[in-house]
Order: structure tokens, then sequence, then C-alpha cells
């Protein structure tokens, strides 16, 4: 049977706190580094256009993504609306897919929910809940492209190679010369 959401690549956690989260995935996991950015895009969330503004850090830990996000405000967007839920934690599974139509497809016609349709340098991007199949844990589903794959390399590279040194970096230096 063909996996109905593509390849988990990447752990999404949702935290109030962003440098206390960053503190316990380097100080206490060993994790890092962590590349930073800060999104303030208009997005289509619960099917409705709105800001979405977070800070993000990424990073590998072995064969997964790691991903913190925490919310720069209280909009109603998924990432308010699970920590309304409680202190945050483990938010969203990533996944990636080659065919994006039809793994979305499969989501939606299971009954999950499309709660974000967003494009990341090319990328398709959605969020589904899956609150009726599986409570507590959203489907990221994101579209492989030859960026998104670059991306990511840069990023695990990065972390196979880390010596403790400098363990948060702005997401710009993985582009510069």
């Amino acid at each position: 049977m063909p996996d109905p959401c593509g390849e988990v690549f990447q752990l999404g956690y949702v935290f109030r706190d962003m440098d206390g989260a960053l503190d316990h995935w380097i100080g206490t996991l060993g994790v890092g580094p962590f590349f930073k950015m800060r999104i303030e895009s208009e997005t289509e969330i619960y099917g409705t256009q709105m800001m979405l503004r977070c800070d993000i850090a990424i990073s590998y830990w072995n064969e997964f993504q790691i991903e913190l996000i925490s919310p720069l405000d209280d909009a109603p967007t998924h990432y308010g609306r699970f920590l309304g839920s409680g202190p945050g934690g483990l938010q969203h599974l990533g996944t990636l897919t080659s065919d994006f139509a039809r793994d979305e497809h499969r989501l939606m016609s299971s009954g999950n929910e499309r709660l974000l349709r967003a494009e990341f340098n090319g990328s398709q991007i959605g969020y589904y809940g899956t609150d009726r199949n599986f409570p507590g844990t959203m489907i990221e589903l994101v579209e492989k492209t030859d960026f998104f794959l670059g991306f990511n390399q840069a990023i695990r590279s990065a972390s196979e190679t880390w010596d403790g040194w400098e363990p948060v970096r702005p997401i710009e230096s993985l582009f510069a010369p």
C-alpha cells in the first residue's frame, strides 16, 4: 500500500518561548546548529487569508529535521490554537511528497481538514488536521523540489559537522559564500 502522505522527515514543535526551546534542544539534547528565520506572510489558514507571524528554528537530530516554531502574536492560526490547548510540544509531522495534489487528495478524502495552504520557495505546503482519525498531531505535507531538498541538505550537513560553535544562526548564513 502506498504511503498516504509521503515520507516523514520532520518533527514540528510549537512553543511560546523560542529561547527556552532552543536552550533545551541545544543544551540538554546537544542538537544544533539551529537556523532561525522570521515568517511574516499573508497565508490561507482555516480557509481565510490571515497574517502568519512566527519565528522558526530548524536543525537535524539524526535523520529527523527538528522545527521549533514560536508565534509572534495571538492570531487564531493553527499554531495559536495548538498553544491554546496547552504549553506546547509536538504539533505536526512533516512529510515529503513527489505528488502534492495526489497526497493532499488522499488526506482530505479521508476526512482530514486542510488548515493551511502556503508556498515556500516554489514548494507547496499544506497542514492537515487529523483529529478525526489521529487526535493530537497534524500532518504537514511538503512538495519535494530541488530547492527544498537542497535547503534541507544544507541544514543536515551543518548539523553533521557541528562542533558546538554558534548554536543559533540566521537562515541567511546557509546561502553565504
